[in-house]
């Protein structure tokens, strides 16, 4: 296993120094699992052969359309250049979200990158990262924020979407740390919001250690409580969660408009 996990590590680097080298692909902002797992690879964990990326991207609709189309016109191209193939009859391409399948043409191993163009804003500034280690002599990677991509992490564990081990590691290696909890807490709220959860009620159980984290991230005070009941009234209260610039810009997130303006709800 650690063999193939190796090899798609590997594999999934080569991907992002493509989007690297090409300027219109440098929008696409890795996350969640997909980007832990590139930051900071342990060797408990099951390397998952996708990539997710966020469109970090403002502006008008017709130059959001214009740039997505070019992309997908050269994405074919990028691909080729490091021996992999867009399955084309495989992959989907929608009004919010693109899912292509990729085919490893060293391997015949089918990898999958997924990009959501609603998530365009984000509550704390996107990063770049250089990694020169054992495994890459220099890979460079367009991100969400370190402590963003946790929250999301964390939301992707509960949701049932990777295992509890990634989470473990930061937490053992003081990645995450206690005093961060009440501004994670923030965060995981509203990317569970954004997947369509108001009422999200844990139900997984951890080791005491880890347990800690997870009672702390739904612990909420009244101001977030605020934050819950005023989108089951259709009235968003961006602020009530973060306080000043970061709650005005998250008030006009395309996505939580979309989930408002339709009434997009799983849970409510």
């Amino acid at each position: 296993m650690e063999k193939i996990n190796l090899k798609r590590l590997i594999r999934l680097g080569d991907i992002l120094n493509q989007f690297d080298k090409h300027h219109l692909f440098q929008v696409l902002k890795l996350k969640g699992t997909s980007a832990i797992q590139m930051l900071f690879f342990n060797r408990n964990q099951n390397i998952k052969p996708f990539l997710e990326f966020d469109f970090h991207v403002t502006g008008i609709a017709e130059n959001l359309n214009e740039l997505r189309k070019r992309m997908i016109e050269d994405l074919p191209h990028l691909l080729t250049q490091k021996n992999f193939e867009l399955l084309v009859k495989e992959s989907k391409i929608t009004t919010t979200f693109d899912n292509y399948k990729v085919k490893d043409l060293l391997t015949n191993e089918v990898y999958e990158i997924h990009i959501d163009y609603l998530n365009r804003e984000h509550i704390l500034k996107p990063e770049f990262y250089a990694r020169k280690d054992d495994f890459f002599e220099d890979l460079h990677m367009h991100s969400l924020s370190l402590l963003e991509n946790y929250g999301i992490f964390i939301v992707d564990y509960l949701l049932g979407k990777t295992d509890m081990n990634a989470i473990k590691f930061l937490i053992d290696e003081n990645k995450i740390l206690p005093q961060q909890y009440p501004f994670l807490r923030k965060i995981v709220l509203f990317y569970l919001v954004l997947e369509g959860y108001l009422d999200y009620e844990p139900t997984i159980k951890q080791e005491d250690s880890y347990q800690i984290l997870l009672d702390a991230l739904f612990e909420y005070n009244e101001k977030e409580i605020s934050f819950i009941e005023g989108l089951k009234v259709l009235e968003v209260r961006t602020k009530d969660l973060f306080p000043g610039m970061i709650g005005e810009k998250l008030s006009k997130h395309p996505k939580l408009l979309w989930r408002i303006k339709n009434k997009e709800w799983k849970n409510a």
